[in-house]
Parts: structure tokens; C-alpha cells; sequence
């Protein structure tokens, strides 16, 4: 753990460890739904119940990582390109495909060879036609990034869709993020446009496909859901272009360029605005899209409006975190021992749905489903997940790590490599 220097933004770091333990305990609780449970009844009613879109929003999640990682990136670059540094196309991608696909390729390497072997009962030919076949047909789609498009319904590790949004993204970043140091101002009003036209491209998906906003709702069709909306970098990229937004303006911020001076009463405002809007985006629907007879303008206003606005919000947090504005909130999501758990944060995000598939379908009687129940599923997921975590982190990451500093070093980028690493911006392609 290193105090944080003044162009560093730690607040980040626990944005991304809380986002990350609400994936795990929404997919805890999917993979609990997999199976079977002997208090079904007790179970419909908890669905039924208002607390449970707490949980059932967590996709929410990815979008803060979505926010997040944008951001980092756009700030990174105009860091680098202010110190006069070169922008070299072919380590920009190289560095972040092997990043990437060092741990992820040893995942799909064991969805495709050793899970099946791993288990046995009743549920267990799940395994076998759902993980093992899906890898061993389609693991080049799944390296490749292109399975949200390619192999949509038959895709190897299905979490790794945010994988392929997120490198798909990264390879336009270049365009914009050069034309954003540029030329500003025509570029951030197209960014906003590419905010908008995510929101009506959504939006007309949701139309056409009758898509069911509220994952609760029993009588929609969620594989539509994946399918047309959910998987897609085309319906997920707001988020994104809008933390690409942010990034530019923290940059200014920093460089006091900009100042943002606000007083007492404005900002805790715009924090009841910010916490307000986000109670709203994990409960909205719950009374109103629920019902057998469907909502057609309600569904797709939200699933169009959702993830921009609670990007939105998650920007503000940000941004205050930034600026001297956070507060307690700052002071929470600063801490110095979200550096280390960071670091687990990607590996821990890769193992933790097969270690979830190998609990559930090894198992012999159902389940008794419970708060408590779930919880106990939850930190066992997540501990479990960290092991392993570390142990991939060795074989892969960490080694990862010296392979680039050697490339990068024969590009005459050793001090440049170093700071990147230490400072985990992911502009290690840019050289003087």
C-alpha cells in the first residue's frame, strides 16, 4: 500500500472492490436460482418483495466498471500526452490483449479440458453441455473478444461478454481520445451525441423485442434479454463514452485548466440528487413493470434510460471524490486497503462463476433458500474465489508484468513501463 500522489484518483479503487462484491452476490444469488430449492413459496414471495431489487440490480455494476474504466483510460491518456509522450498503435493493443487474456486464456483452458472432472449428481451433465462443450467448440470467439456477437447463445464463460464490450471498446479509444486532446470542443458534443444515440439505439432494441426491464418479472422472456440488449457493446456503450467525458474534465480539473467551486448547500444537493438517483435506478419498476400485461413504453424507456443515468451518478461521485467534495464518502472509498484488494479484483472476476457452477450442480439434495443462506453462499464465493484468485495472479499476471517490461524496454520505455505499472494507468503504450 503507497500514499496516493496528487494526480492519482484512489477513490476509484473502492468503487471497483464494492462493485466488484455486488457481482458476486447477484451471480451467488442466480446461481442459487439454478437449482433446486425446497421453499419455493417463501422464495416467490421474497422476489415479490421491494428488497429484492437491491440484489436483482446488481448488473448495475458493470456499468460502474464500464464508467470507471473509461475514465481511467481517457484520464491516462491526456496525462501522457501532455508529458509529450509518443503514442505507439501496436503496444497500445498489445498491452491490453495480453493483460486481458493471460488469466482469461487459463479459465477457458479449464472450462474446456478439467471442469467436467471436477463433480458429479444429478445436475451435473449441466456442466458437461453448458461449460465444457461451449469452451471446447467456442474458445476462440472467447480469446478473440467477439462472442457478444459471435456464438451469442452458446458463449465460453459467459461472464466474459463485459470482456468483450470492453475491448471493443478499447479499440476505437484511440480515434477519440486523439481527437478529444485535439479538438474539444467538436469532440465532446459528439461524444454526448454517441451517449444519446446508445440511449435510442436501446431504446428501439427494448421496442422491438418487447424486452422485460425488471428481472424479476416472471413473465418475460430473459434470453431476449441477453440476446438483444444486455450482451451487445452497441445497447452497453453510454456508460462508457460518458466516462470518457469525465476523464477529460478530471485531467482539466487537475491541471487547473478548469475549477469547480461550489458551495456547502449546492453540493449536498447534488449528493441527496446523486443518492436519490441511484435509489431510483435499483427500485424503479418494481410497481409498475411487474405485471402479466406488458408495458411496451415503460420497458424501454427504462432499460434506454437506466445505465446512462446511473453512470451519471456515478460520475458526480467521482468527480466530488476528485475535487475535495467526497467527504466521508471520499474518506470510505479511499482507503489504502483497497489497493490490495484491487489487485484480485479482474482474476477473482474470472474464477468466481465456474467456482459458483461447481457448487451448485455438484450438489445431491436442494437448497433451503434464506437471507442467511445466501450470505453464507456469498463470503464462502468470495473467499474461496480469492485463492484461487492468487494463485492465477502468479501464474499469470504477475508474470505477464516482467514479459512487458522486457518488450516494452527494447522500445526504450523502462522508466515510462515502470511509473504505468505502479500507478496502474493503462497508457503503457505511449513513449517519449
Amino acid at each position: 500500500m503507497t500514499t496516493p500522489t496528487p494526480d492519482q484518483l484512489p477513490c476509484l479503487n473502492g468503487l471497483k472492490c464494492l462493485s466488484m462484491l455486488w457481482v458476486i452476490y447477484g451471480h451467488t444469488f442466480a446461481a442459487l436460482r439454478a437449482g433446486p430449492i425446497t421453499n419455493t413459496k417463501y422464495y416467490l414471495e421474497w422476489l415479490n418483495n421491494w428488497n429484492s431489487r437491491f440484489l436483482l440490480s446488481a448488473t448495475l455494476s458493470v456499468d460502474t466498471f464500464l464508467t470507471i474504466g473509461s475514465a481511467l483510460l481517457s484520464y491516462g491518456f491526456m496525462k501522457a500526452k501532455c508529458k509529450n509522450f509518443r503514442f505507439n498503435l501496436f503496444l497500445y493493443y498489445l498491452h491490453r490483449y495480453l493483460r486481458l487474456t493471460a488469466p482469461f486464456a487459463i479459465v477457458v483452458l479449464v472450462s474446456a479440458t478439467l471442469v467436467k472432472y471436477m463433480g458429479s449428481g444429478p445436475m451435473w451433465p449441466f456442466i458437461d453441455q453448458n461449460v465444457q462443450q461451449t469452451c471446447a467448440n467456442n474458445w476462440w470467439s472467447a480469446l478473440l473478444y467477439v462472442q457478444n456477437y459471435v456464438n451469442v447463445t452458446d458463449m465460453c464463460v459467459g461472464l466474459s461478454w463485459y470482456l468483450n464490450v470492453d475491448f471493443q471498446l478499447y479499440l476505437i479509444s484511440p480515434v477519440l481520445l486523439n481527437a478529444l486532446c485535439k479538438y474539444p470542443r467538436i469532440c465532446l458534443p459528439f461524444l454526448a451525441l454517441c451517449v444519446l444515440g446508445c440511449v435510442g439505439v436501446s431504446f428501439y432494441v427494448a421496442w422491438v423485442h418487447n424486452l422485460n426491464a425488471i428481472l424479476s418479472n416472471f413473465y418475460g422472456n430473459y434470453n431476449n434479454y441477453e440476446t438483444y440488449y444486455y450482451y451487445l457493446t452497441h445497447t452497453r456503450c453510454a456508460p462508457w463514452f460518458i466516462g470518457v467525458i469525465l476523464g477529460y474534465y478530471i485531467f482539466k480539473l487537475k491541471q487547473n485548466e478548469f475549477t469547480l467551486k461550489l458551495n456547502k448547500t449546492v453540493v449536498w444537493i447534488i449528493w441527496k440528487v446523486c443518492l436519490g438517483t441511484m435509489l431510483a435506478c435499483s427500485l424503479g419498476g418494481y410497481s409498475t413493470l411487474r405485471g402479466e400485461e406488458y408495458d411496451r413504453y415503460g420497458n424501454a424507456f427504462h432499460i434506454a434510460l437506466v445505465r446512462p443515468v446511473w453512470s451519471l451518478a456515478i460520475s458526480w461521485i467521482i468527480l466530488a471524490c476528485t475535487n475535495d467534495y467526497g467527504g466521508p464518502v471520499n474518506w470510505v472509498l479511499s482507503l489504502p486497503i483497497y489497493q490490495v484488494l484491487n489487485r484480485f479484483s479482474y482474476s477473482i472476476y474470472l474464477t468466481h462463476a465456474t467456482i459458483l457452477y461447481l457448487i451448485t450442480y455438484n450438489k445431491k439434495r436442494p437448497d433451503y433458500f434464506s437471507n442467511f443462506n445466501m450470505a453464507y453462499d456469498f463470503w464462502g464465493t468470495l473467499w474461496f474465489s480469492a485463492g484461487i484468485s492468487y494463485l492465477l495472479i502468479l501464474m499469470t499476471e504477475s508474470p505477464i508484468v516482467v514479459i512487458e517490461k522486457m518488450l516494452f524496454e527494447r522500445f526504450g520505455k523502462r522508466k515510462q513501463l515502470k511509473r504505468n505499472l505502479e500507478s496502474g494507468v493503462d497508457n503503457a503504450t505511449l513513449k517519449k
